[in-house]
């Protein structure tokens, strides 16, 4: 590509994605949180939510109703268009930040951009996650789906786990 579009520099979303570019003159520009979320927005109490595309959830949506049923909570699947969905997150307990098959691809595993993250950290919240390297390369101590005999126990888990914090801001996004 270097050859072809004789580019000065390019950027990257995620370490991990330098890492699948193979690039030597790349820097990374992690997305930023949404300037409108804060730390108010945690509530041990409150839901546990997923906010973003119907499809990165779907073929799960029902064992997560059901594992979130069981634990007595509420589950919000808030998929609007329009990036209104990040106001979901306000009362929540903890984000979702799942990628499943069919939308478990290369380019999303090495590539995708971390906002459900930096969303998660704005708010303060915990997250369960899906163990790709976008997102353990940007932060490494996270509660990871796979690593739980249910979804139940997964949700358990990530609900006791340490909350997100120290977003990567806009100020530093636009820089």
């Amino acid at each position: 590509c270097h050859d072809q579009l004789a580019f000065d520099e390019i950027l990257a979303t995620t370490p991990a994605a330098v890492d699948s570019m193979g690039a030597q003159r790349c820097r990374v520009v992690r997305h930023h949180a949404d300037p409108r979320i804060d730390g108010s927005f945690y509530d041990p109490q409150g839901p546990v939510v997923y906010c973003g595309g119907p499809s990165y959830v779907a073929p799960f949506r029902e064992e997560i109703e059901h594992a979130c049923r069981v634990l007595g909570r509420r589950f919000v699947c808030d998929t609007r268009r329009g990036r209104l969905s990040w106001r979901s997150l306000r009362g929540a307990a903890l984000m979702l930040h799942p990628r499943f098959a069919p939308t478990d691809t290369e380019l999303n595993r090495e590539c995708k951009p971390q906002v459900k993250l930096e969303n998660a950290a704005a708010a303060t919240l915990p997250v369960l996650c899906s163990r790709h390297a976008c997102v353990t390369s940007i932060r490494s101590s996270l509660v990871f789906f796979e690593d739980h005999r249910s979804m139940a126990e997964a949700i358990s888990v990530a609900l006791a786990s340490p909350r997100l914090r120290s977003p990567f801001p806009f100020r530093h996004y636009l820089a």
